[in-house]
Formats: structure tokens, C-alpha cells, sequence
């Protein structure tokens, strides 16, 4: 009888044993497999990154040819290039000019260090109201200004994104209107390119300019200079008025 209780115990270490065996495999298993997925996303982490400055130094070999003066879409760095075929993807190449879009911090006037409330810049309210108008949308302004004013310090936006943030602003409407809008803190009070901007901001930086108006304008471009652009807009005024 005690024979038996101790071949009975001598089976059941047997199979603890091989049940820790099997468990201890399996987990070795596990972790080969977890290891090789890190391996493999950290080899597709350096490719990517190796991708991205292939395409920057693509951009500065662009933008060093670029000729000084005025900027406009018949020029080499508005081109885009295709597809490309690379080991586990493709990648595209493309440069947009900033200042074919309107700079939301321009809403705002200067902020000063001890500012605790936030003005409105009259003539860029009007154009990013005009924007909301031909984009179908609600206005957005006083909504961004009584977002500004309830934090403090006061802050401008630092990427556009952020616009996301402001209460009372629908996902829907942000991604509507996005491509058209940039934010730095840096190119505040500069001039959008009329000869880079699309139907949409032209049509919003005058009060009477339609969309169909701001095609006869970009058909005549590119301009040479601030001058021969306004011609074009008084000449599609003057068009328009006496129709």
C-alpha cells in the first residue's frame, strides 16, 4: 500500500515536472515571437526614418535651386512626384507653400506678456468668417478668440491641430476647412500668395469676389508682382459691375 502512494506521488511530480517544462517552452516561444516582432518593427522604425530624410534632403536640393522673388505653382517645387516603389510600401514627395493658406494665429492680435485678454484682428476675422461662409459653414472666430481668452497665459496656436480643442468647433467643420489653414507663431502678419492660394482663399480675401471669380484670377497667373495681381482682381470687379 505504501508502495503505491509512492509511485502515485512519484507520477503526479512527473507531470507537474512536464507541465512546467511545457509551460516554460511555451513562454520561451512567446517571448522568441514577441522579440521578433520588436525586431521587425524596429527594422521598419529605421526605414521609415531613413524614408524621411531621403525626402528631406529631396526638399533642400529643391528649395536651394528655387529662385528668389516671387513664388508660384510653374515652378520645379510644386511638382509633385509620384509613387515611388519601395521594400514594404511607397513613398510621395510633395511641397506646399504655407502662404498659399491663412495663418489662424493672424486672427489674433499681438499678444503681449501680461495680456489676460485677447483682441480680434478686424481684417482677419472678416477673411476667416468669408472662408466659413464659402466652406457652408458656421463662424468660427468668436469661438477660437473665447478659446484663447479662457486659458491663461494667453497662448497662440502652435499647429493647426489644436484647433480640434475649441469648444463649439464640430470635427467635421475642422477637417473641411484644414487645408486651408496653417498655424505659426512665426509668419505672423504675412501676405497670402495669390499666386499659390486656392479659389476658395482668394475668394475670401475680397468681400466681392465669388469662387467663379477667383478661377478668372488664377487663370491669369502667375503674377510678377503685388501690382499685376490687383489688376486682375480690379479688372474681374470691374467685369462683374458692369454685367
Amino acid at each position: 500500500m505504501q508502495k503505491s502512494h509512492q509511485q502515485g506521488v512519484v507520477l503526479v511530480s512527473v507531470l507537474i515536472i512536464v507541465a512546467m517544462i511545457s509551460l516554460m517552452v511555451s513562454l520561451m516561444w512567446q517571448q522568441q515571437a514577441h522579440n521578433l516582432k520588436n525586431t521587425k518593427n524596429s527594422i521598419h522604425i529605421n526605414q521609415a526614418i531613413n524614408y524621411l530624410y531621403s525626402t528631406e534632403s529631396w526638399v533642400q536640393s529643391i528649395l536651394k535651386q528655387d529662385k528668389a522673388g516671387v513664388d508660384d505653382l510653374t515652378e520645379d517645387w510644386a511638382s509633385k512626384v509620384p509613387l515611388i516603389p519601395v521594400p514594404n510600401g511607397t513613398i510621395q514627395g510633395e511641397i506646399l507653400d504655407l502662404q498659399a493658406r491663412f495663418n489662424i494665429n493672424n486672427l489674433i492680435a499681438d499678444i503681449k506678456k501680461n495680456d489676460t485678454q485677447a483682441l480680434f484682428n478686424p481684417n482677419y476675422q472678416n477673411l476667416l468668417n468669408a472662408l466659413n461662409t464659402i466652406l457652408g459653414q458656421d463662424f468660427m472666430s468668436d469661438l477660437i478668440l473665447e478659446h484663447i481668452n479662457s486659458h491663461l497665459p494667453l497662448q497662440e496656436f502652435e499647429h493647426i491641430s489644436q484647433l480640434k480643442l475649441v469648444k463649439g468647433i464640430p470635427l467635421k467643420d475642422y477637417l473641411k476647412i484644414k487645408p486651408y489653414l496653417y498655424a505659426s507663431k512665426d509668419n505672423k502678419g504675412i501676405r497670402i500668395n495669390i499666386n499659390t492660394a486656392s479659389k476658395e482663399i482668394i475668394a475670401a480675401m475680397h468681400p466681392n469676389l465669388s469662387l467663379s471669380d477667383a478661377e478668372t484670377i488664377i487663370e491669369e497667373r502667375p503674377f510678377a508682382s503685388l501690382g499685376d495681381a490687383n489688376k486682375a482682381i480690379k479688372q474681374t470687379l470691374d467685369e462683374n459691375a458692369s454685367e
